[in-house]
């Protein structure tokens, strides 16, 4: 499986199988039946370190409903360093099979302004 990530006029890949695998373990604790997980990792001597992980997940705050975004949930875990951080996104749909994750246009922003390159699966 790959990740692309789009740049400007290109497309560079990537794969590392085991931030997917666990992309994937984290996906299934969401309760939603599209099932999003974000992996926050930072490169260090030529290996991958997780510094945060989230999924999609609904929480109840001053009497409502509440949707909060894998991409989100992931980055308010991020410490507030000038390190080089990089985002894995993955989907899998309620039948167990692995969907497009491209962010939406806020959490994309957001990730932007943050400084933060994510990757995510597609299709």
């Amino acid at each position: 499986m790959y990740f692309i990530k789009k740049t400007r006029a290109r497309y560079s890949m990537f794969s590392d199988t085991y931030i997917i695998k666990k992309a994937l373990e984290i996906a299934q604790q969401s309760k939603y039946f599209m099932k999003h997980a974000s992996i926050v990792v930072k490169r260090y001597q030529n290996k991958w370190r997780i510094v945060a992980i989230g999924f999609n997940e609904i929480v109840f705050r001053n009497g409502s409903l509440w949707s909060i975004h894998s991409e989100i949930a992931a980055l308010r875990k991020v410490p507030k360093r000038k390190d080089k951080y990089v985002m894995f996104n993955v989907s899998i749909s309620e039948r167990g099979q692995v969907r497009n994750s491209k962010p939406c246009s806020k959490c994309a922003e957001t990730l932007r302004k943050a400084g933060i390159n994510c990757y995510h699966t597609t299709l």
